[in-house]
C-alpha cells in the first residue's frame, strides 16, 4: 500500500540519526518534492524504497549521506525511473529465497 507524503515525512523525520526507514510501494512518479525535501534534510538516514514491477517487488537500499541532486526533476520529486538508473534494484523474493525461505509470489 502507497504511504500517503504526509506519513512518509514524518517517518523520515521522526528517524532516529543513523537509522534506516522504509517507503513502501513507490509508484512510477517516484518521490514528491516534498518528500525529497525531508530525505535532503535527514541525510544520516538511510533509505529503502520498494515498488513493483512486472508482479515482482524490489527493494533500492540509498546510504546515508548519498547525493540524490542529480536525480531532482523540474518539480523537485525524484522519478522512480530515475532511482532506477543510479541504484541496484533488488527482487525481494530471490532475497527470500537465497535465505532459504519458500515465498509463494
Amino acid at each position: 500500500m502507497v504511504m500517503p507524503d504526509t506519513e512518509v515525512i514524518s517517518t523520515i523525520s521522526d528517524a532516529a540519526p543513523g537509522s534506516t526507514i522504509t517507503i513502501p510501494d513507490v509508484t512510477e512518479n517516484g518521490l514528491s518534492a516534498a518528500v525529497v525535501t525531508a530525505l535532503l534534510a535527514r541525510r544520516d538516514v538511510t533509505t529503502n524504497i520498494t515498488y513493483m514491477l512486472n508482479g515482482k517487488r524490489y527493494i533500492i537500499a540509498i546510504a546515508a549521506g548519498t547525493d540524490l541532486s542529480d536525480l531532482i526533476n523540474a518539480q523537485g520529486g525524484i522519478d522512480l525511473a530515475a532511482l532506477r538508473k543510479k541504484f541496484i534494484s533488488i527482487d525481494v523474493y530471490d532475497i527470500l529465497k537465497n535465505l532459504g525461505l519458500n515465498i509463494n509470489r
